[in-house]
């Protein structure tokens, strides 16, 4: 199962079989967490307990996993390859189908996420990746690949409210708090994009950072994560340095960064690099990104990068 990331393998280190017989709880409830964006894991609460939902491109499913102690509980397989899931506060899960041009939506039977039930798609056409959902839900926001686009629907009726080219490959997607707008990440370019999800346009950042105890700058070329707290987006980064002597990407030589935005000005506030040490100089590509509740770092402080 190549697409977990790395909560899916740790996981899967523990995972037992799932139990062919289903008692569900006359109270049971099933809901997701608040999230900024899908992601390969979507995490949801189930009777009280925390139960992650991973993503499988080598399969086409979704595993459920219960995470204290993790153990994997049910499989359900979805009717094409999985990009991304998410999981509504009203129990839907939204998973984008990259190579059918669909987003699944199922449903937990009698509330249970060990029986997870495709009930409809939206046909969204292109290569669906990333997806998100505005805080109220009132808007659906898919990411294409292939197609470099982003698109906004009404998640009540489905129905189309834009569609905007942005930068190649858009990866992952982060809802402002307000819902205004959609910050992008993109696979290749070195941009953040900015959509408007009023007006259905698009802007663009692009974000650069200082190595530690240098003054070399290094500019963003790869992304695949994004995530949202406190009005700031925190974007993990691939970055690389391109003046004389070049360590180009592809050089062993790139740097991981953590680029900030302000999710009120769009503008990038700072980048949280690692230090130029041996160990961390590889070619990194961050998959996911979560917020933990804790204290975040000033902007420029190493000390989270070396843990």
């Amino acid at each position: 199962m190549r697409g977990y990331l790395g909560f899916g393998v740790c996981v899967l280190m523990f995972a037992g079989h799932a139990s062919s017989e289903v008692v569900v709880a006359p109270s049971s409830t099933f809901k997701g967490l608040a999230s900024a964006g899908g992601s390969a894991v979507a995490l949801a609460n189930f009777n009280s307990t925390l139960v992650a939902l991973v993503a499988d491109e080598d399969d086409s499913s979704i595993h459920v996993f219960e995470t204290k102690a993790p153990k994997e509980i049910a499989v359900a397989k979805v009717p094409g390859v999985p990009g991304q899931v998410l999981v509504t506060k009203s129990g839907k899960v939204l998973v984008s189908l990259r190579d059918k041009g669909q987003v699944a939506v199922l449903e937990a039977k009698n509330g249970d996420p060990r029986q997870l039930v495709l009930r409809s798609a939206i046909d969204t056409g292109g290569e669906p990746i990333a997806i998100a959902t505005t805080l109220d839900e009132s808007t659906f926001v898919v990411g294409f690949a292939f197609t470099h686009e982003i698109s906004g629907w009404s998640l009540a009726d489905r129905m189309a409210k834009f569609r905007v080219d942005v930068a190649r490959e858009p990866r992952a997607l982060a809802i402002s708090s307000d819902g205004a707008k959609a910050f992008v990440n993109h696979a290749v370019g070195g941009v953040v994009s900015i959509v408007d999800l009023t007006t259905g346009t698009a802007s663009s950042v692009t974000p650069q950072g200082t190595v530690l105890n240098a003054t070399r700058t290094r500019v963003a070329t790869q992304g695949f994560a994004m995530t949202r707290s406190g009005g700031k987006v925190f974007v993990p980064t691939v970055m690389a340095d391109p003046e004389t002597p070049e360590t180009y990407y592809g050089s062993s030589m790139e740097t991981f960064g953590v680029v900030v935005i302000d999710e009120a000005t769009n503008a990038v506030t700072g980048t949280m690099v690692s230090p130029n040490r041996a160990a961390l100089e590889k070619c990194l590509l961050p998959r996911s990104a979560a917020v933990a509740q804790a204290r975040l770092p000033d902007v420029g402080d190493p000390a989270p990068l070396r843990r």
